[in-house]
């Protein structure tokens, strides 16, 4: 919602002249942040399997990302937690926690599949690269294995 407002103010201001589109293409830029993440799951796994990405903290890092996650599973949910790297901290790296969310099932909803998900976080890179802990909650059966993505993306 904070996004959307943000967009409507910058358009507004465009179209007065306050500030000029080439800084607008700045400020939304929603630049992807490497490649799209495999997320692997196999069949048999028991609940709470974790599947750790690590993605490389950009050139120049900004202060909202989008993580988007596709979740194909119509058995189980997703719980992803959101770490930054900490290089040296007390003597050693340290995996700082910033926050989880989780990601539903795959489902139809009145005739629409909902199946991924958008997560806005502030900061994700402000001590080094990100830490995302993919796990599933539920126990996969013998022909439940599956494969989700996750994608970041630069906000503003």
């Amino acid at each position: 919602m904070a996004t959307y407002r943000l967009e409507q103010l910058l358009i507004q201001a465009i179209a007065t002249g306050a500030i000029n589109t080439q800084l607008i293409g700045r400020l939304l830029r929603k630049t992807q942040v490497g490649a799209d993440q495999d997320i692997i799951f196999a069949n048999n796994d028991a609940a709470n399997t974790q599947v750790v990405l690590t993605i490389t903290q950009p050139t120049s890092p900004v202060d909202e990302y989008d993580i988007s996650v596709y979740n194909p599973s119509t058995v189980t949910d997703l719980t992803c937690k959101v770490f930054t790297v900490e290089a040296t901290l007390g003597g050693a790296t340290r995996d700082a926690y910033l926050t989880a969310f989780s990601v539903s099932r795959s489902q139809v909803v009145t005739g629409t599949t909902i199946n991924t998900y958008i997560r806005q976080i502030h900061g994700i890179f402000n001590g080094g690269n990100l830490k995302l802990v993919v796990s599933n909650d539920t126990v996969l059966g013998a022909a439940e294995g599956f494969t989700a993505t996750a994608r970041i993306r630069e906000l503003v």
